[in-house]
């Protein structure tokens, strides 16, 4: 969760650059796969964060590769 680092609103920036970086490595040979997770954290009720905002976060990323698939440069 980039929420830490004070970066959650470029999320979708961050996965997308890096599904363009993995692709540029790969020059069209294979596939690019994205993964989520562990968030790095305890939720509620054994650490601080809320279930919520995991599943937030989860969402979020998952729409920003899925959203890749269609909008980022293929090589």
């Amino acid at each position: 969760m980039l929420n830490r680092h004070e970066e959650a609103d470029r999320t979708v920036d961050i996965n997308q650059a890096a599904v363009g970086i993995a692709r540029e490595a790969l020059g069209g040979r294979g596939f690019v796969l994205g993964d989520i997770g562990p968030f790095g954290g305890l939720m509620e009720p054994y650490g601080e964060i809320a279930h919520g905002d995991v599943e937030l976060a989860f969402r979020e990323q998952a729409r920003a590769l899925v959203e890749c698939r269609s909008r980022c440069h293929h090589y």
